[in-house]
């Protein structure tokens, strides 16, 4: 009451509203712990997001602050209902978890985040940003072909051979199909997801400069991480991460850092803050067209058809994780099982990254839902 009377006192209400609020019972604000725990709030893991983007120094929950963001309601609740029914994307389980981010090919800004599949808290574990699982073959363009036309001037017509090859410390290395193609170009290499071919490109391009090309992209390697096997992904990411590297190759090789975030403005309402990230050259122009032109035909002739988007021209790259060794010895898997299944892809609108996956490491990514991710992309 003594806030309300302030508040009239010094005309920022009339009387009659004063009053009215006076005459409401204390009790019609409050709620109880268990109706807070129980409750989902809307737009839930993207505002997780937006929190962890507010800078140290403010307390979002007594500073008073407007944030400014760039959420796209329609695309956020269209990806909730995609992940959390069937009418978009057919699931075969409720267990299956996926995390998805879109964003802004040219801005860095991020429109939706999928955090999640039948969530049952607030402020859950969220899938697309804070996921750390393998990329599996998505990690080519940025570990590998990307890296080789920056710095050692390939074409997209290279050869390379496809053949029995092992690792520098002599492990062999396969391809998918456990079969050899002979002589071909990187763009067949690559729309094909080949590991062998990938790995000799990780070679001729050397891991130090590798690693400078994956840094500029938003993308670092723990200690020690920095390996020949990041070639075909053994590294680990997540969707948001994923969606800002790809979208530097459909932005004329321009990164930048994926952000929910545009600007803040403090409780005077007149001292704006930018938080958007600056936007740095991550690779030579040349360099984001030739991968998007070979991106494109993954969705065309390549691995990734199911996530062709009809009429628009759009590029993009699967990805598929093997089943570590220390669960293959306790647990049986069927022929084509996979630990993970990404698609990261782009259109000169908007970048997306996807992940599908399970807790449990009993479960497995089968043959036929490693399409899933495709179809989210593509949906």
């Amino acid at each position: 009451d003594q806030v309300l009377t302030n508040m009239y006192n010094h005309d920022k209400i009339t009387k009659e509203e004063m009053q009215a609020a006076q005459k409401t019972p204390i009790n019609t604000g409050l709620r109880s712990q268990k109706d807070r725990e129980d409750k989902i709030y809307k737009y839930d893991a993207y505002v997780t997001q937006v929190l962890s983007e507010i800078p140290k120094e403010y307390d979002v929950y007594r500073d008073g602050l407007t944030i400014y963001t760039a959420l796209d309601r329609d695309a956020q609740e269209y990806t909730e209902k995609m992940l959390n029914t069937n009418e978009i994307v057919n699931f075969t389980d409720n267990e299956m978890q996926a995390g998805i981010v879109l964003q802004d090919t040219k801005t860095g800004r991020v429109q939706a985040i999928g955090g999640g599949r039948n969530q049952t808290v607030t402020r859950g574990y969220n899938y697309a940003t804070q996921v750390k699982r393998s990329v599996g073959s998505t990690m080519k363009p940025i570990a590998d072909y990307g890296p080789a036309f920056e710095y050692l001037d390939w074409s997209t017509a290279h050869i390379l051979e496809d053949e029995p090859y092992t690792y520098s410390g002599g492990t062999p290395i396969n391809n998918w199909d456990h079969a050899y193609k002979g002589p071909i170009s990187v763009r067949q290499a690559l729309y094909q997801s080949r590991n062998i071919p990938a790995l000799k490109t990780l070679q001729a391009v050397g891991l130090d400069k590798s690693e400078e090309f994956v840094n500029k992209l938003g993308i670092t390697y723990e200690e020690g991480e920095n390996v020949e096997s990041n070639a075909i992904g053994a590294n680990s990411s997540n969707p948001m991460q994923m969606a800002g590297a790809y979208a530097a190759f459909g932005n004329k090789g321009i990164y930048n850092k994926p952000h929910t975030v545009t600007k803040i403005v403090l409780s005077d309402g007149q001292t704006e803050i930018d938080t958007e990230p600056k936007s740095t050259v991550a690779m030579k122009e040349s360099t984001a067209y030739m991968v998007s032109d070979i991106l494109k035909d993954v969705l065309s002739i390549g691995t990734g058809t199911s996530a062709a988007v009809p009429g628009v021209p759009a590029a993009g790259k699967t990805g598929t994780t093997n089943i570590p060794p220390e669960f293959t010895s306790q647990y049986y898997y069927p022929s084509g099982a996979a630990r993970d299944s990404w698609f990261a892809g782009y259109t000169t609108n908007y970048s997306i990254a996807v992940w599908t996956g399970y807790d449990d490491k009993k479960k497995y990514v089968s043959a036929s839902e490693q399409k899933i991710a495709q179809y989210m992309f593509s949906k």
